[in-house]
């Protein structure tokens, strides 16, 4: 006699196939995940260092080289902590100084953390805006616009 349909067997084995595939391809999403995640981090680990950077920068990195080292934190949305630590040392070049900045974070119980090495002048960006307007001024004193 001839059997219409499928039997147990077959049911059970293309079960299996199919939640063996259905488990892979959600292992694989959810590492895509975390991985997203921790990009992520980085990235803003990057913008925070570079906010700090500016902030050197402008202030002067005279700043960083009347001590050791100086450090602080920022607290983002999602009250996480991230801990920058910067260093300067003045090159053989008078005026230019060797900045070394690390930003540490904890993400999902590790310690992670970015390095960064660069050159910044001695000078602040703030004496640049300084000088435009007193030279702006003299003008005016003189007759000239």
């Amino acid at each position: 006699m001839k059997q219409n349909g499928i039997s147990l067997l077959e049911t059970v084995v293309a079960a299996t196939i199919l939640a063996g595939s259905v488990m892979t391809v959600c292992g694989l999403s959810a590492k895509s995940l975390r991985s997203v995640r921790l990009n992520q981090e980085y990235e803003k680990a990057w913008d925070y260092m570079d906010r700090q950077l500016v902030l050197i920068d402008t202030a002067g990195v005279e700043v960083l080289t009347e001590g050791t080292s100086k450090s602080g934190q920022f607290e983002s949305f999602d009250g996480r902590i991230w801990r920058w630590t910067a260093q300067a040392e003045e090159t053989e070049l008078v005026g230019l100084y060797d900045v070394s900045m690390q930003v540490e974070w904890l993400s999902a119980g590790r310690l992670r953390q970015i390095r960064c090495q660069t050159r910044l002048s001695g000078q602040p960006m703030m004496l640049d805006a300084t000088e435009a307007s007193s030279e702006t001024t003299g003008n005016q004193g003189t007759g000239q616009r």
